[in-house]
């Protein structure tokens, strides 16, 4: 199988195949440029192309296995497809060459500098700048977290809620803490079990539920506040 890989690299790139050509002489196609190749086989509709490309596809386990790999390959390096998304806004991004090299590219939307040498730092920076707190997760915690899938979490927080009142205020303080943690990291939380391809699609997604946990909020002042003031 070897000799086929040889003839349909020599064919793609303009050579003429001869008997004696070798490893040496000829790099194997990868599956991204096979995947090519099969494109430009199938508009030439040339009879010999076409049995080289579909004995090399069958060898690499059948064209499905063969987009899968390289489907893989281009979500885990992205500036391989030509293309990203920004993580802010969510635009997309077309790199160019130089770009591409660099893995580096400045958003032309939000002017957000995209660095994809280090994307998990990228996306920890940008949520401490633009969503740094949740106040779902804050004061909404154990119906946030059931809600985003982090159900044990949530029933976690159900249990030390109940502790909290029996213990006193010890317990309560403990309480206090985690939700403030919770609103702190919440975001970083769900944006790794959601998935979300933009800050920008974050805070849409997230919205209702800051909105719902600031009325939690006022109405718990609201409450704290009237019983002060009944209070001998």
């Amino acid at each position: 199988m070897t000799r086929i890989r040889l003839q349909l690299k020599a064919r793609d790139s303009g050579m003429e195949p001869t008997p004696d050509l070798n490893v040496n002489d000829v790099t194997i196609l990868s599956d991204k440029e096979l995947l090519n190749v099969v494109k430009g086989r199938r508009e030439d509709h040339t009879a010999r192309s076409l049995v080289l490309v579909n004995a090399e596809i069958a060898e690499r386990g059948g064209m499905s296995d063969l987009l899968l790999r390289v489907k893989s390959a281009t979500a885990a390096r992205p500036w391989l497809a030509g293309c990203i998304v920004c993580l802010r806004c969510g635009e997309s991004i077309m790199l160019t060459p130089c770009e591409r090299r660099a893995k580096r590219v400045l958003c032309p939307k939000c002017d957000t500098a995209q660095d994809l040498n280090d994307v998990p730092g990228m996306v920890t920076s940008l949520i401490e700048l633009y969503a740094p707190f949740n106040y779902g997760s804050c004061f909404l915690g154990p119906i946030w977290a059931i809600s985003h899938g982090f159900t044990t979490l949530g029933l976690a927080i159900i249990l030390l809620t109940v502790a909290a009142f029996a213990i006193g205020w010890e317990g309560v303080f403990v309480l206090l803490s985690l939700a403030i943690a919770l609103g702190f990291f919440g975001n970083r939380m769900v944006w790794h079990r959601r998935r979300y391809t933009s800050i920008r699609e974050l805070e849409t997604k997230q919205r209702a539920w800051n909105r719902a946990g600031l009325i939690v909020a006022a109405f718990t002042a609201v409450l704290l506040f009237s019983l002060m003031l009944k209070s001998p």
